[in-house]
């Protein structure tokens, strides 16, 4: 017995020796080429995908966006105002003493405000530009005040300049800029029964300085013109009239909205919501509010349609002076639903852009303040949506989401070439819905090499499959020279049962080589 075992492995032995002389050994390997995981908040950017803080939890997007933000100078504007006054004997000639005045005045300065009643302003910026035309042959004083004003530390608006004496052949021009900011002034006249209204007082005088008294004539002459320049109120009070404003049709970009690229997708529970925030001491109330959501790709655009828009209206911001801002904003927000809109028919046509108009009624209830409508500097109305789209979908077709992976797949100079095989593309799919994978190679430069595998298989919800992928030469080549792929996957769900992405749902891909090499032998 022990001599047959022998011959056997003798026999065996000499077998192997037999096959020392082949060039070539063909033998099977299996390596990893890729691996990618794929899940919805590949859709959008990372800051508007919010996952649920538990693997169970239904994640959603959340998205906020201002469309419009009307300011102060959408009321109301402060134009530049002149004042001349002129001094001129009617006969001659008269001595003037040093000193003496010459001529004194109350100046009227009125807004036109288009039926806005403006009390009281605070100016953050703006000037008084002085103008002086003088013939007359002594240094003249001019003095100016506006009584109804103050500044921190309780001081009036005032100043006192002296202008050079000029020549008939010669007269003098002077030119000065006064600063008008901080400056707290009354805008209801010198009777405190008039709106829009500066009084300021006014003087010129021969200087106490003038050596001896001076003869003026009828050619003797003096203007002086005051302008109110570039005044920018950091706060006004009054009533700012029933008036109605148009908010012409006008679109902002909303990415969020167009995060599926292709196919259909339904939410199941959508909620967008309109915001108004009222930074303004006035009410309003929206007339003849139109929001659509459009898509320029395609050119459809929908309307929104809902009972909410016919009833747009906030009340008043409050005016407290003594906090940081000074103002507490009055804030409203209309959502809609696929209950009380057709909001559903609006996200249908994944718009890239919201397009949206209006009439704005300020003080539809008329001067119900008593002339207490405030505004502050850099204040005003902001409209704008927030949108909440939890992860419920009543509808899911020939959707794509896409990602790029790299790979390794590199020639080994132990192997001739490979024989025969496939890849084996394992897919997890974590989803509660069908999805089908997708592989195509990509360059360096980005150019399509060829397609490993089209949408033909799908892959039901909350299953793993392996699937096979012949090679042959061609995609070997493509392999060789790519150096990305790209990892689609499609969803299509035709049940008509809704379903939910949640927290932990992915696909889970893993690209995998099996194939026969011939392994050469040294």
């Amino acid at each position: 017995m022990k001599n047959f075992l022998f011959a056997i492995f003798l026999l065996a032995f000499a077998s192997c020796n037999l096959d020392l002389g082949k060039p070539s050994w063909d033998t099977g390997v299996k390596a990893p080429i890729l691996s990618s995981t794929l899940s919805l908040d590949q859709l959008v950017k990372d800051s508007l995908f919010i996952r649920g803080a538990n693997a169970g939890d239904i994640s959603y997007i959340q998205y906020r966006q201002n469309l419009i933000k009307l300011k102060v100078d959408s009321l109301f504007k402060l134009p530049d105002t002149t004042n001349t006054e002129v001094f001129q004997l009617p006969f001659g000639p008269i001595a003037f003493a040093p000193g003496q005045v010459l001529t004194q005045d109350t100046t009227t300065t009125r807004y036109r405000l288009n039926g806005i009643q403006l009390h009281e302003a605070t100016f953050r910026e703006g000037k008084l530009a002085l103008e002086v035309f003088s013939n007359i042959q002594e240094e003249i004083q001019i003095q100016y005040l506006i009584p109804n004003s103050s500044k921190p530390g309780g001081f009036p608006f005032s100043f006192s300049i002296f202008v050079p004496a000029g020549s008939i052949s010669n007269p003098t021009i002077y030119r000065d800029t006064f600063d008008l900011s901080d400056y707290i002034v009354d805008l209801r006249g010198k009777n405190q029964d008039r709106s829009n209204t500066i009084t300021a007082l006014f003087s010129a005088s021969i200087s106490p300085n003038a050596a001896a008294n001076i003869s003026l004539n009828t050619s003797d002459y003096i203007t002086i013109n005051t302008t109110l320049v570039n005044t920018i109120p950091e706060y006004v009070r009054g009533f700012f009239s029933n008036q109605t404003f148009e908010v012409e049709k006008q679109f902002a970009e909303a990415d969020v909205f167009n995060i599926f690229k292709n196919g259909k997708v339904v939410f199941g529970d959508p909620n967008v919501s309109l915001f108004i925030e009222n930074q303004l001491g006035v009410d309003f109330a929206g007339v003849g509010f139109k929001i659509s959501g459009k898509n320029t790709t395609t050119g459809n655009e929908v309307e929104l349609q809902s009972p909410l828009l016919n009833n747009i209206k906030v009340s008043r911001a409050y005016n407290e002076p003594d906090n940081n801002p000074q103002y507490r904003a009055n804030k409203i927000t209309a959502t809609f639903r696929k209950e009380n809109s057709n909001l559903q028919d609006v996200l249908a046509i994944n718009p890239n852009e919201i397009w949206y108009e209006a009439n704005m009624e300020v003080n539809p209830l008329g001067n119900i303040s008593g002339y207490n409508d405030f505004v502050y500097y850099n204040t005003g109305i902001q409209l704008g949506i927030e949108v909440l789209l939890p992860m419920f979908f009543d509808e899911l077709s020939n959707l794509e989401i896409v990602d790029t992976a790299a790979y390794i797949f590199e020639k080994d100079p132990a192997y001739d070439n490979i024989q025969d095989g496939f890849i084996q593309l394992m897919v997890k799919n974590n989803f509660e819905f069908q999805i089908s994978p997708s592989l195509i190679i990509f360059s360096e430069d980005g150019e399509v090499l060829d397609t490993l595998l089209d949408y033909s298989t799908p892959i039901p919800g909350e299953t793993t499959r392996m699937i096979p992928i012949p090679v042959n030469q061609e995609k070997l080549g493509a392999l060789y020279d790519g150096k990305k792929m790209l990892v689609r996957m499609k969803i299509d769900h035709f049940s008509s049962t809704a379903i939910r992405a949640y927290t932990s749902d992915n696909a889970e891909i893993t690209l995998i080589s099996d194939f026969n090499y011939r392994l050469n032998i040294k």
